[in-house]
C-alpha cells in the first residue's frame, strides 16, 4: 500500500497536488488535518510538563504488568 503526506497551505477551493499522480484511476482515502500553530503546540506540551509529580504509579500492577509480558 503506497501512501503520501503533504504539508501545504490551501489558499483557494481547487487544490493540485502534483505528488498524487501515482494515485490516478485508484480508490483513496483522502484526509484533511489543521495543524497546530507554534503557541498551540507549547500549550499542549505545557499542559503535559506540569503533570510531572501529579500522577500516582500503582508499582504493583506494573510489576504484574511485567510478570505476564515475560510470558
Amino acid at each position: 500500500m503506497l501512501s503520501v503526506a503533504i504539508r501545504k497551505q490551501i489558499n483557494s477551493n481547487n487544490i493540485n497536488f502534483s505528488e498524487l499522480k501515482p494515485f490516478i484511476g485508484k480508490n483513496v482515502i483522502i484526509t484533511i488535518t489543521e495543524e497546530q500553530n507554534h503557541s498551540e503546540k507549547l500549550e499542549s506540551f505545557s499542559d503535559f510538563f506540569n503533570l510531572a509529580g501529579k500522577i500516582t504509579i500503582d508499582e504493583e500492577s506494573i510489576n504484574k504488568l511485567r510478570e505476564i509480558s515475560l510470558i
